[in-house]
């Protein structure tokens, strides 16, 4: 037991892994708080407006957002690991311009549609010019995604995990103190962006120390920014454009259209009250993402290296961990939950503790597909996930506009569940994949970097 432990923690997957956890946990646990707080301080109607334009925003900005963040995070992570620091510079510069331009076009779409849709859909302009000012968003944490991919690209995870928990604990407050300033879901929302603007002056100071550190260290930001006109906008497209679309229809299904169809239905209330089961089952889920935003660096450096069996070891460790951590986690907090949404205002208690209900098996299942969209992006396999994910997606559609019609209020959460149990046939997947390739010596399938043209 001894060996097993000292080999975890020798190994940098682990540390890493073990880094993002507790970062990612301490953000669920602030983010939870902080949800509670609005509750009391809005009550469930305003609250759920509040969320409605995010979902709003959200559903806008998934629908035309590229996978460009992944991307460019696994591009660095091969750069790194052959010590190249022009495309360590290169792919931050592509992040940077390419982001720069998607989040202009966005914001203008935004304002141009969103208050329109918004009084459409759910007689309520309001929502929607909360949710055009949020589109803002994407630019103003233009700076922190750039720097944010370079850490993670290059496993700087302890700098990563820093700048995270700094934004989120800005965030909090000013989410809470925008809120009890306007009494409604204007003031969330310019406490969100004010966090943004932070949480990128955190990430470009961080990144500033990071160029002048000892341990290999970053490319200036002069080189980065002199780079912006040489590099070629539509350089990663076509492998953001696969990666988007699978990432995208995940966020959609989970995240955006459940609240959207409440929304629809008129059950604003049930907005609020179905996030706030939400982020009870995040706060379980964050024991995966630590896993999970390790991989893709990590994952690419094998790949890098033509190592299968390592890729094979490493994608169901992390699938098998995972799982179990998150399966755990839940039978744990079960009991813990009745206490917890004694918390909340009156009317929250039993729909929150009904809905929890109802997602937990959902996540349990879901929780064992945490290496999923880093296998499909390294071993190029995105063509067979957007197939996997379009049919999932439109089975989840259509399983949603029916239990919303004749379960109004709980059928969204339902449907969420059946949407998670679908997420078994990735793994599955994964296991004939390696079993067929077994026998090769290497990964011989085109790596991200020979998808897009990189040569070295």
């Amino acid at each position: 037991m001894r060996g097993l432990v000292g080999r975890m923690m020798g190994s940098r997957f682990v540390r890493d892994s073990a880094t993002l956890q507790a970062a990612s946990m301490l953000n669920s646990v602030a983010s939870l708080a902080c949800a509670l707080a609005l509750a009391h301080v809005l009550g469930s109607l305003q609250q759920g407006e509040f969320y409605l334009a995010i979902a709003t925003y959200s559903f806008l900005w998934f629908s035309v957002n590229l996978g460009l963040y992944p991307v460019a995070t696994s591009q660095l992570a091969a750069a790194a690991a052959r010590g190249s620091d022009y495309k360590v510079a290169f792919w931050t510069a592509y992040l940077v311009k390419a982001l720069l331009w998607m989040g202009t076009a966005f914001a203008i779409l935004a304002v141009a549609v969103l208050p329109w849709v918004a009084e459409q859909v759910y007689g309520n302009e309001r929502v929607g010019w909360v949710a055009a000012l949020m589109a803002l968003t994407p630019l103003v944490e233009l700076p922190r995604s750039a720097c944010c991919a370079a850490f993670q690209g290059t496993r700087r995870m302890v700098v990563l995990a820093k700048v995270e928990n700094g934004q989120e604990c800005v965030r909090v407050f000013l989410v809470v103190a925008g809120a009890v300033v306007t009494q409604d879901a204007l003031g969330p929302a310019i406490g969100m962006l004010l966090a943004s603007c932070v949480g990128s002056i955190l990430a470009v100071d961080a990144y500033v120390r990071e160029t002048r550190s000892g341990e290999k260290p970053l490319p200036k930001v002069r080189t980065v920014l002199g780079l912006l006109k040489d590099v070629p906008l539509f350089y990663g497209l076509r492998l953001g454009l696969r990666l988007g679309v699978t990432q995208n229809m995940h966020a959609l299904g989970v995240n955006i259209l459940p609240p959207l169809v409440l929304g629809v239905m008129g059950n604003t209330r049930w907005v609020a009250y179905m996030r706030l089961a939400q982020r009870i089952v995040d706060a379980i889920r964050t024991l995966m993402q630590g896993i999970n935003r390790t991989a893709l660096p990590y994952f690419s450096e094998l790949v890098g290296l033509k190592d299968l069996h390592g890729l094979r070891r490493a994608y169901w460790r992390a699938t098998l961990w995972s799982g179990a951590l998150v399966s755990t986690g839940v039978l744990l907090i079960l009991p813990l939950v009745p206490y917890l949404v004694q918390s909340f205002p009156s009317d929250y208690r039993g729909p929150v503790w009904t809905v929890f209900l109802i997602l937990a098996p959902g996540v349990m299942v879901v929780s064992f597909s945490v290496a999923n969209d880093t296998f499909y992006l390294v071993t190029d396999n995105l063509k067979v996930a957007i197939v996997f994910g379009a049919v999932q997606f439109t089975v989840h559609l259509m399983a949603l506009a029916l239990l919303a019609h004749f379960f109004p209020e709980l059928g969204p959460s339902i449907a969420l569940t059946l949407f998670f149990f679908s997420s078994v046939v990735h793994p599955v997947y994964a296991y004939f994949w390696f079993r067929r390739r077994g026998r090769d010596e290497g990964v011989t399938a085109h790596t991200p970097a020979a998808a897009v043209g990189e040569s070295s």
